[in-house]
């Protein structure tokens, strides 16, 4: 094989490879706005999230306390197009945990801004998070309607201070995360892989 034909396979396995990723990525959502955020396209609408920040959480220094650590606010703006319902979801995603289960806690409240459709439910209590990758549920929401309206929520998250506990336990521990917000209604708990 002359050195020609070397580099005329290797040119065409990198076409091929970037037509690929380039014909993926039609497919995936996709970043709006100066600020980032995605959109959810359904067949009566759109629902364009802005977070204030990125959806990543990411926090330098975390120290067990009463007060959050972190405050992540984000808005969905749904147009719809026609007077039908449009179901979404929220999750926080958690790429990475090493704190023990329990140690980080979360909570989230809901303003409907327009009185439109239905918010996921507030939760007010600080809701401990397992150890490890995980995908955790937040809740249900919707708009109804024709028109532009908006929902807005705020995600706290928690190190809390634990009197009488030892809390070296968690020195050198680490966490990365993201908020999603994905198309329809789902059951808690539902395991989509087993149905």
């Amino acid at each position: 094989m002359t050195k020609y034909n070397k580099y005329l396979i290797i040119i065409i396995v990198i076409l091929v490879v970037a037509l690929i990723g380039v014909s993926y990525s039609a497919f995936t959502t996709r970043i709006t706005g100066a600020e980032e955020g995605t959109t959810l396209s359904s067949g009566s609408g759109t629902v364009e999230i802005n977070f204030d920040g990125g959806p990543a959480i990411n926090v330098p220094d975390i120290y067990p306390r009463e007060e959050e650590f972190l405050t992540k606010e984000f808005t969905l703006n749904g147009t719809n197009s026609y007077n039908t319902k449009m179901d979404y979801h929220l999750l926080l995603v958690m790429n990475t945990n090493t704190f023990r289960d329990g140690a980080l806690a979360y909570t989230l409240t809901s303003v409907n801004d327009d009185s439109n459709g239905e918010t996921a439910h507030d939760i007010e209590y600080l809701n401990g998070i397992k150890t490890g990758e995980r995908e955790i549920f937040l809740g249900n929401g919707h708009f109804t309607g024709i028109g532009n309206n908006t929902h807005t929520y705020t995600l706290k998250m928690y190190l809390p201070e634990i009197e009488n506990f030892n809390h070296t336990v968690d020195q050198s521990k680490s966490f990365s995360g993201r908020i999603e917000i994905r198309e329809g209604h789902i059951n808690p708990g539902y395991n989509e892989e087993k149905g």
